[in-house]
């Protein structure tokens, strides 16, 4: 058999001959067919004249666009500012829902609301107390001391002013009762946790920017030593323990991220529900 019988007319290799079973090993040489042994003789042959080169460069296809510059959304008239730029993420409609769930979560929790009993007396909070404790929140995070109970000392060297806005009892106390989803639904997925508060981060993400051409698909660890069997640990990392997202980013600009679990993957359900 020649060659040029295993070639189709445009020259080509003959694709019913590609389809016959593939050889396991020497035990199976005797069984081959002349047209076998010519189809992988030919095989070889095109391996062997096939030039890679070390540096391959290619040419750039043309643009008929420009290219996309990245670009903020801002609203009309905003003032830039650190609490401008909070308030675009955590609006008012995302406080109450935390609102809403925290007073929820202790009632099931049967926190006292009458004026006398056992325990300390728990008044619902509102959108304004919930604020100042969220504020509290990142004042502690900004600080190195990991003693939070300090930070209302009353010692006249040691005066944290944003601390004067609410008391100590009842920082540990909203913090005890802090609820992001609805305390009564089913959790299905370990993540739901955390909804509807990343969801409407996510969606608010994309609200304020429109990305470049070019954009980088990167993890980010968020820190956390408890347990948990969907952390990740990473060593030789600034964050070393920890759950683990994959975000799409821009100019240092987060616009979409989806979890990621140690035992499950990537979460691609939050990304094609």
């Amino acid at each position: 058999m020649e060659v040029q019988d295993l070639l189709n007319d445009a020259g080509d290799i003959d694709d019913d001959l590609l389809d016959q079973p593939q050889v396991l090993g020497p035990a199976n040489l005797l069984k081959l067919t002349s047209d076998e042994i010519q189809l992988g003789l030919l095989h070889s042959e095109i391996k062997c004249s096939a030039i890679v080169p070390i540096n391959p460069r290619f040419n750039a296809l043309p643009r008929t666009h420009p290219v996309r510059p990245f670009k903020l959304c801002l609203p009309a008239g905003f003032q830039a500012s650190p609490l401008g730029f909070f308030k675009l993420f955590f609006t008012d409609i995302i406080f109450d829902i935390l609102v809403q769930n925290t007073n929820l979560n202790a009632e099931s929790k049967h926190a006292r609301t009458a004026r006398y009993g056992r325990g300390r007396r728990w008044k619902p909070i509102d959108r304004h107390e919930l604020s100042v404790w969220m504020a509290l929140l990142i004042y502690i995070g900004l600080g190195d001391n990991s003693n939070i109970g300090s930070y209302w000392s009353t010692n006249k060297y040691c005066i944290h002013r944003p601390m004067q806005l609410m008391p100590w009892y009842r920082f540990e106390q909203i913090k005890r009762y802090f609820h992001v989803s609805e305390p009564t639904n089913k959790l299905v997925n370990w993540y739901m946790k955390l909804s509807p508060l990343f969801e409407h981060l996510r969606t608010q993400f994309k609200v304020f920017c429109v990305l470049s051409q070019n954009v980088s698909v990167d993890e980010m660890m968020k820190a956390f030593t408890g347990r948990s069997a969907h952390t990740v640990k990473m060593n030789n990392k600034p964050v070393g323990e920890g759950f683990k997202m994959w975000a799409l980013a821009d100019h240092g600009y987060v616009w979409h991220f989806m979890w990621h679990s140690c035992i499950e993957g990537i979460i691609k359900k939050l990304y094609f529900k």
